[in-house]
């Protein structure tokens, strides 16, 4: 599920076009719903630590779903030296919540009720 920051200035669509196509090399998509509200998730105390001196605690996040409109062939996890993802798949929403670390679950469980994927 590719994420990421937004730069000064630019829209939530924006930014997640944006960071799909950082992330995975997809640009054949459309719209279907951007979140009506923000998500939330604290990292443990230990990887807050660990992943980012401590600096930060969580993140806000805003979600957008899309529809992949390419062939599979578009997709490329190595547009970057130092990749996001090493694999992807297709998998039914539902599934979501079970793959994720523990403390993202209730999240992506909040995501799939959101926005009407259960």
């Amino acid at each position: 599920m590719p994420q990421g920051g937004m730069d000064p200035g630019e829209s939530i669509e924006a930014t997640a076009i944006r960071e799909l196509a950082e992330e995975t090399g997809i640009t054949s998509i459309k719209i279907l719903k951007i979140g009506e509200k923000d998500y939330f998730y604290d990292l443990p105390p230990l990887l807050s630590q660990k992943v980012w001196d401590g600096k930060y605690i969580g993140q806000r996040q805003r979600w957008v779903l899309m529809q992949f409109l390419g062939r599979e062939s578009e997709i490329n996890l190595k547009t970057h030296e130092i990749w996001e993802f090493d694999a992807w798949r297709w998998i039914h929403p539902m599934l979501l919540p079970d793959l994720v670390t523990p403390f993202k679950r209730k999240l992506y469980e909040d995501l799939l009720i959101d926005f009407k994927l259960i």
